[in-house]
């Protein structure tokens, strides 16, 4: 699985299994397996929200699908009407 390190920090170092993987700005795109990328998304320590998938190409991340299907759309807002005058 390829993922994309996008946070502010020079590097993100997580460990897994007795194995190191560390994450930076230099190279952004790592391939990791997918329980270690569900254990990083799982623990506390680490800033998890930086790392999110990378697919390459002309497929569109997860992410940006979820925010395009969460989007409602816009409507106009009801104007209310008061009559003036009296009431019979």
């Amino acid at each position: 699985m390829l993922v994309k390190y996008t946070g502010k920090a020079d590097q993100l170092i997580g460990e897994y299994d007795g194995k190191r993987y560390v994450f930076n700005k230099k190279n952004p795109i790592v391939e990791i397996p997918v329980k270690v990328y569900d254990y990083i998304k799982a623990s506390r320590g680490m800033r998890t929200g930086d790392i999110v998938p990378y697919y390459p190409g002309t497929v569109a991340p997860v992410i940006a699908l979820k925010e395009v299907i969460q989007e409602e759309p816009k409507l106009k807002p009801v104007v209310k009407i008061k009559h003036k005058g009296k009431k019979k």
